[in-house]
């Protein structure tokens, strides 16, 4: 398949979502929160009147937020148009913060195809903003609760991954066996054609690419599966790309899955 940024649906990003909700406090609302300058911590249970004080007490503005989300809207503003050339799954809870995020998402022109389940609340951000320093608070809650096998494995929402060139996945969000199964799901896509090899010496080969976003992702006792490649193989035209090799190696692991097609 040949990347083509004029089609819709073209990158696929899949994380936690949250709702960023920012203001300008004072010190007296961080000192009751226990908040630091500079700092960015996750909610705790003396967090949890924060997030409805800071929209109650200061004037917020709310954007679409998560590291994934935040990166496939940033893509999405750099094509301009068409529209929805960024699709982006996660899980949101049913209430007034995930009415909101699918607000703002559509507003960033983002193809958000959100699970949405009523057991936790929508995840949010807290940006508490005094003059030049901020301090962030995060409750993951909902994004934690994506189903897999109620949402991804749909055959409507897997046509959206079967549609994109450029997959994007934060590590944080998916347990390691799915993201193995997604990667070789994702790299079977990227082998239809037969001769391979031919079409290398032809010229160059285009291909579909997959990032893996692992910064946040906590060490693990088990080394996962990966699928370990060079970075500069990423993102770049080559005549010999690489084929994907999965390896249980996690010192070999650079944080990039790369395939070509």
């Amino acid at each position: 398949r040949e990347h083509g940024w004029e089609d819709e649906n073209v990158l696929f990003g899949m994380g936690n979502p949250l709702l960023d909700i920012c203001a300008v406090v004072d010190k007296d609302f961080l000192d009751k929160y226990g908040l630091k300058l500079n700092d960015q911590i996750l909610a705790e249970e003396k967090h949890k009147e924060l997030f409805e004080e800071l929209v109650k007490k200061f004037k917020v503005e709310y954007h679409a937020g998560g590291s994934t989300q935040n990166s496939v809207k940033v893509a999405q503003w750099m094509i301009q148009r068409p529209h929805k050339a960024a699709t982006f799954f996660g899980c949101i809870g049913t209430d007034k913060f995930g009415e909101i995020l699918k607000t703002k998402a559509e507003e960033a022109h983002v193809d958000a195809h959100y699970y949405e389940q009523s057991e936790q609340p929508t995840g949010t951000c807290a940006a508490c903003i005094t003059s030049d320093n901020r301090s962030l608070v995060a409750n993951l809650a909902a994004a934690n609760c994506y189903k897999k096998e109620e949402h991804l494995d749909l055959e409507k929402n897997w046509k959206l991954v079967e549609k994109a060139n450029v997959y994007y996945i934060a590590v944080s969000f998916v347990y390691f066996e799915q993201l193995e199964e997604m990667a070789r799901a994702i790299q079977a896509l990227s082998m239809e054609v037969k001769d391979l090899r031919e079409r290398q010496e032809q010229g160059v080969v285009r291909g579909a690419a997959a990032a893996v976003d692992a910064a946040p992702a906590a060490p693990l006792a088990k080394p996962p599966p990966v699928v370990a490649v060079e970075r500069g193989a990423l993102g770049k035209e080559q005549k010999n790309p690489p084929i994907a090799k999965f390896s249980g190696d996690r010192r070999q692991f650079q944080g990039f899955l790369a395939f070509v097609n």
